[in-house]
């Protein structure tokens, strides 16, 4: 996951896209097209920096990908800049600076985060009976309940320099879409855990692969492991395991910045794709990896794998290592899953 920076600026997105230094465009399909968005959101964000001649000749879709814009999606690129990469926000940099303009002329302030955090989610105006709360995706906790849009979602939200403070924060709506109101923060932690224990179940289990669903649950029960761990290092050795059981279509993510692989998913039916962290569809690859990112995807069998790791040499394919005993748990699960 990309990570969250406090200090950073936070630009007026509306402001760059009117003077074209930022373009937000339909999606690219991690395949040098584009794509129809398949969420609110989703979208491309073109920078000045990504349409220099020796960016568009290694990436020529983002010519077609500025002739079709999305502005709906620009209040949601507005209030997720806060986890843009390093190099994503500095790209926004330079490109004010190759257009000629002063960085402090697109920062916006406070109040204009709120009117795009209301623009986002339909808000007219204050008076709405929708109410919201405010999470720590780091502790899974609720920082706040029952708040309204404007300066109670804001003051939780942002600092008083209208810097992101890394919270999430959503609609306190039941399955139904009704309005849920909590009587005290117990409830309301309650309530949200069990969200994310129906996530989990969403991430881990899977009645057509019952083998995948027993090791995604049990690699997050493996004592000492931050089962992330495995994408982020191990991912190769891990597929490479993996395809033992039988499963032998992946899918990689190529860095057109590294010019690498960076990560590879199991391919399965259906338009759904495994890794340690349990099951994902096409929808959350793409949210993870290619929006607004300088990446692509494409799909081979077990050759490609092979390129990119030997089972003799586990030391040089990871840059987190994982000790060796908790890789003996790791492959015990999996062996574990064929019974």
């Amino acid at each position: 996951m990309m990570g969250i920076d406090n200090t950073r600026h936070t630009f007026d997105i509306q402001k760059l896209v009117d003077n074209n230094i930022i373009f937000v465009t339909k999606p690219g399909d991690g395949q040098g097209g584009i794509d129809e968005p398949n969420w609110d959101g989703d979208c491309s964000i073109i920078t000045l920096d990504n349409l220099t001649d020796e960016e568009i000749e290694l990436n020529l879709w983002r010519l077609k990908a500025i002739k079709h814009p999305l502005p709906n999606c620009i209040p949601f690129v507005q209030d997720g800049q806060s986890e843009w990469s390093d190099e994503k926000y500095h790209q926004v940099i330079s490109s004010i600076k190759r257009a000629g303009g002063d960085i402090k002329d697109y920062i916006t302030n406070l109040q204009e985060q709120t009117n795009r955090i209301k623009q986002m989610m339909g808000v007219l105006n204050e008076s709405t009976d929708k109410l919201l709360f405010v999470f720590d995706p780091v502790t899974d906790k609720v920082i706040g309940f029952n708040l309204t849009y404007g300066d109670e979602l804001n003051n939780v939200v942002y600092d008083e320099t209208g810097n992101s403070r890394g919270y999430g924060w959503g609609l306190q709506i039941n399955d139904d879409k009704e309005l849920i109101k909590f009587d005290s923060l117990d409830d309301a932690q309650q309530w949200y855990q069990i969200k994310m224990d129906n996530k989990i179940v969403k991430e881990t289990q899977n009645s057509k692969y019952p083998d995948l669903s027993s090791i995604a649950l049990n690699l997050r029960k493996i004592d000492g492991l931050e089962y992330s761990i495995i994408n982020r290092g191990s991912c190769f050795k891990f597929a490479k395991e993996i395809s033992k059981l039988g499963y032998n279509t992946f899918t990689f993510i190529f860095s057109d910045e590294d010019q690498e692989v960076i990560h590879v998913y199991i391919k399965l039916n259906n338009n759904l794709y495994f890794d340690a962290t349990g099951f994902h569809t096409k929808k959350d690859i793409k949210q993870e990896y290619i929006n607004g990112e300088e990446n692509e995807m494409f799909d081979s069998d077990i050759s490609e794998l092979n390129r990119y790791c030997s089972l003799d040499t586990y030391s040089s394919l990871t840059t987190i290592p994982i000790s060796n005993n908790i890789w003996d748990k790791v492959i015990g699960v999996i062996n574990n899953s064929k019974y």
